[in-house]
């Protein structure tokens, strides 16, 4: 029968004798006694025993009688115990959503770009350039508006809701129902703007969507509406009637008939030192349409049609350029001469295949790509 000793183990300031086999290893009595006297419940981390004698790490292999036979009589051993985390398991990112987009926009100073479709609301996060798992709307949307922290969306049956964000996440704010279906969304810091198929046009206060005002319809359904700043906003009816309306006034400011009413592709804002205004992409045929405050008819720059169809626009108003995303895949850069007045192709490229959304980051750095299977991509401008 193997010889027994008894040893002095101290552990948190607490002194206990434990009786060991002489032949029992260091690292072997180590790991027994700290899981009696030094128990580890975490899930996330494993325990490392360990025994020493003033403060000098005893070998794990060496044998409980000789190491007691080799030090002062008296001397206690003193058990330390060493955490390890165990290193977590990566995590597969957060998968894209699954379908055909309806809109993408920037919320929450550029730090996210919302996309909606069918799976609701998804947010793609610019720092961490991955999709968030958690969505913030799960219901079908049909349209989409942004501005600083509120995401406008048209939902089925004739309906608009607004979400905003505070410090602990998002929040619905409140919905209302039309009359008929919408096509368009506007929005800015104050008002939301919403267009339908019967032609109306709606504003309400944000962020309560109480109505400011309900505009007369001309019969025609609208096709886009858009924010100039807080006071003005543009009505494109798709019978090519464009009006801008005040916030203060019932009868438009501006107002005059297109020659086209070809597919809208967007729209921005652009200023000059003595007005502002709007430049409008179309697709078939390619167009750009200059509208300002001060001026009495809209210019129209018509350019040769690229192989494949526009589908979307983003505006930098630093560098006057303008970059339009085809459907194959290509990306064109247009700068714009004297604000709107003139148009000049400057380069074109093909980054990816099955392009649908084209915007610049809020740093102007990047060129951000949405396709068709709604993966996201960097590009330099």
């Amino acid at each position: 029968m193997a010889r027994r000793i008894l040893v002095r183990v101290v552990y948190a300031g607490k002194e206990r004798l434990v009786e060991a086999p002489a032949d029992l290893s260091i690292g072997r009595l180590a790991e027994a006694v700290g899981h009696v006297f030094a128990p580890v419940e975490s899930p996330e981390a494993s325990a490392r025993y360990e025994l020493r004698c003033d403060g000098i790490l005893l070998a794990e292999n060496e044998r409980v009688g000789k190491v007691c036979a080799s030090i002062q009589p008296g001397r206690p051993l003193e058990l330390y115990l060493k955490l390890e985390r165990e290193p977590a398991s990566p995590q597969p990112a957060p998968a894209a959503p699954i379908g055909v987009p309806s809109g993408a926009a920037w919320v929450l100073g550029g730090r996210a770009l919302a996309v909606s479709g069918e799976w609701g609301v998804r947010l793609w996060d610019a720092e961490k350039q991955s999709w968030q798992e958690s969505p913030v709307v799960t219901l079908p949307i049909l349209k989409l508006a942004t501005c600083d922290s509120f995401i406008l969306c048209a939902l089925k049956n004739a309906q608009i809701a607004l979400w905003e964000f505070n410090d602990t996440g998002w929040y619905g704010q409140a919905n209302r129902r039309l009359r008929s279906a919408i096509t368009s969304l506007a929005l800015n810091r104050t008002t939301a703007a919403a267009g339908t198929e019967e032609g109306n046009v709606y504003w309400f206060r944000v962020p309560d969507l109480e109505p400011a005002q309900e505009l007369p319809s001309i019969g025609k359904p609208v096709r886009l509406l858009h924010w100039l700043d807080d006071q003005y906003c543009l009505q494109l009816y798709a019978n090519a009637a464009l009006e801008i309306r005040h916030l203060d006034d019932t009868k438009p400011v501006f107002e005059t008939k297109l020659d086209t009413a070809a597919h809208i592709v967007g729209a921005a804002t652009v200023e000059e030192a003595d007005t502002s205004g709007a430049l409008i992409l179309f697709a078939e045929p390619m167009t750009w349409v200059w509208v300002a405050l001060n001026k009495r008819e809209p210019t129209i720059l018509r350019v040769e049609q690229p192989a494949s169809r526009p589908v979307s626009m983003a505006y930098d108003a630093k560098s006057h350029k303008a970059w339009v995303g085809l459907a194959d895949g290509s990306v064109q850069t247009w700068q714009v001469n004297d604000v709107g007045r003139s148009l000049e192709l400057c380069d074109s490229r093909k980054p990816v295949s099955g392009l649908r959304s084209v915007l610049l980051s809020h740093d102007h750095r990047y060129l951000i790509v949405v396709d068709q299977d709604n993966q996201v991509s960097l590009h330099s401008p």
